[in-house]
């Protein structure tokens, strides 16, 4: 006979008839709940090829604090030699960087509108002999000797007995300059002879108009002789005086109504009075003028001591960036960093610095003379005008008048503090400390005095930076540990009938003849097959087929399925 003509047996023809049988078999699913577990089961299994991506995805960088170590620093250099000082001049040049350092917190400036002053208060920092910026950005706290620097500026309104010199170049102002503040009022007076600039306005030499020029103040600082023997020398020393102008005019309104520009003299008087600016008007032919002046007098401190500063968080140093879109530099960073935004004062760790400590240990017996030097040798003579603006005014020279210009890089950070917080004092403050800190750092890999310091500093690593992949993870790894419980339990209690609660195998190990037939399809059979086999079993008086005398029988309340032979059975 034919396997067909069996129904106990059963024939493939090969694993494509598989697919067949798994589509015949999916109706068989006993209830919605399997088939919707098991669908939850692949698409987990399917997730879950992922879940590297999605952990590598939590990943950042990071940093961990190490234990206190020796950074090999130095302070001071113990030779001292002239050639240090061929730096050439730090304020024709664009800072490299703006390093990080410690500042004591807590100082508050003075301002008296009534009075017209205007003071920083003593400013403590203190530069960090740390070479790379890494080491100063990582830096969590420092202990050991550095260089401490106390400045500060006072600006105050001036008295003012002045004239106006028109000729071919820029004006020229002379006269006698005192400033009015109850204790601080100097005699004689300070005799001053600057050149004044002028506001670019709309006067393009070519070109299109820059935009800054719109924001720009026009200003300038001229160097006055407050020495009490001025042929002493004919540079400034730490406690000179600045005189400060503001020029509301430019070329077109000052020449304009010159006629043939001949030489012209303008007695200038104080008109108002504007916080630390004195404000001064003349008649210019059928024009009133405006010139704003102000006094400042920088303050400046340097030592070598033990200090100790600290900081709970990295940081990083500000860069002074160009927007091309503005054509203009980006200078809130480098303004934040030196407590120069206006509004309110923001912390020491909101600018990114380390805290200092306010102690005034002594330090060793070595000067600072050499730093002290390197930054105030970098003015200029006494009634020099320096120009503190770039597109906002411009000086029109002739052969007896000197102006020196600074890099527009160091122009823009000062403007944007002048014009932001209309403090004069504060915009030198950063200026000075910026010449500072570039006459510091540019000696410093010279420097051969070991610091003696000790420190702490966080170490960049890779570090899970959020949680968000991980818990994606877990959740899919958890839905899927509970679908395979499930499953599990709906198999168990499908297959009592079956293999897995049937001793088939065991009875098949003893099985012999006509057993084997009914033994092998009913081991791989489902809880359904069996029933169907052994209640047409019933119906029919046959168990398996006409020619056996085993069948299948469901004893023990429908739990369990067992061999019988019929007796008798012909």
């Amino acid at each position: 006979m034919m396997p067909q003509d069996y129904p106990c047996f059963e024939t493939n023809n090969g694993p494509y008839q598989l697919v067949e049988i798994l589509a015949l078999n999916l109706r068989r699913i006993p209830s919605l709940r399997s088939g919707l577990t098991a669908l939850i089961l692949l698409v987990s299994t399917l997730l879950l090829q992922f879940s590297s991506t999605a952990l590598l995805s939590d990943l950042g960088p990071g940093v961990i604090l190490t234990g206190t170590q020796t950074p090999p620093a130095f302070y001071y250099r113990k030779s001292r030699s002239w050639y240090l000082y061929q730096v050439g001049n730090n304020s024709i040049s664009k800072p490299p960087s703006y390093p990080t350092f410690a500042e004591v917190a807590g100082s508050a400036e003075t301002v008296d509108p009534a009075s017209g002053l205007i003071d920083t208060a003593k400013t403590v920092r203190a530069l960090l002999p740390l070479i790379l910026p890494s080491d100063r950005t990582l830096l969590v706290n420092y202990s050991g000797m550095a260089t401490v620097v106390e400045l500060g500026v006072s600006c105050f309104r001036p008295e003012v007995k002045a004239s106006l010199f028109t000729d071919q170049g820029s004006p020229r102002m002379w006269g006698t300059i005192n400033p009015q503040i109850p204790g601080l009022t100097r005699e004689p007076d300070l005799f001053f002879n600057c050149t004044v600039p002028l506001r670019m306005g709309d006067d393009v030499f070519g070109g299109a108009a820059e935009k800054r020029a719109a924001k720009e103040w026009a200003t300038a600082k001229c160097l006055l002789d407050s020495r009490s023997d001025p042929t002493v020398s004919n540079f400034v020393s730490s406690n000179d005086t600045l005189l400060i102008f503001n020029m509301t005019r430019g070329y077109a309104d000052v020449y304009g109504n010159n006629g043939n520009q001949n030489a012209r003299i303008y007695n200038a008087s104080t008109s108002s009075v504007d916080d630390p600016w004195a404000q001064l008007s003349y008649r210019l032919n059928s024009m009133d003028m405006n010139l704003a002046m102000t006094i400042c007098v920088p303050q400046m401190k340097i030592s070598n001591r033990k200090i100790d500063a600290y900081s709970d968080a990295n940081r990083t140093e500000p860069v002074l960036g160009w927007d091309p879109n503005a054509a203009d530099y980006r200078s809130e960073g480098v303004r934040r960093q030196l407590g120069a935004l206006p509004g309110s004062k923001l912390s020491v760790e909101e600018r990114g610095l380390l805290r200092l400590s306010n102690d005034d240990r002594p330090g060793p017996s070595n000067n600072t003379e050499l730093l002290s030097d390197m930054l105030w040798t970098l003015n200029l003579e006494y009634n020099v005008t320096t120009a503190m603006c770039t597109h906002g005014c411009y000086f029109y020279p002739d052969g007896y008048y000197r102006v020196e210009y600074i890099h527009r890089a160091q122009v823009a950070v000062f403007q944007d503090i002048l014009t932001t917080t209309r403090n004069p004092a504060q915009a030198l403050l950063a200026h000075y400390f910026t010449l500072l800190q570039m006459a510091y750092y540019d000696a410093l890999p010279e420097f051969d005095d070991p610091a003696n310091a000790t420190a702490r500093f966080y170490v960049p690593v890779t570090m899970p930076v959020r949680w968000r992949g991980f818990t994606a993870v877990v959740t899919i790894l958890s839905v899927h540990f509970v679908c395979v419980l499930v499953s599990t339990v709906f198999f168990l209690d499908g297959t009592r009938l079956s293999l897995l609660g049937s001793a088939w195998q065991a009875v098949a190990q003893v099985a012999i003849g006509e057993a084997e037939g009914v033994v092998a399809k009913a081991s791989m059979a489902t809880d359904g097959e069996i029933k169907k086999e052994t209640e047409g079993a019933r119906s029919s008086g046959r168990a398996c087929g006409q020619k056996t005398h085993v069948g299948l029988m469901i004893t023990g309340n429908g739990t369990r399925a067992g061999l019988f032979r019929r007796l008798g059975h012909v």
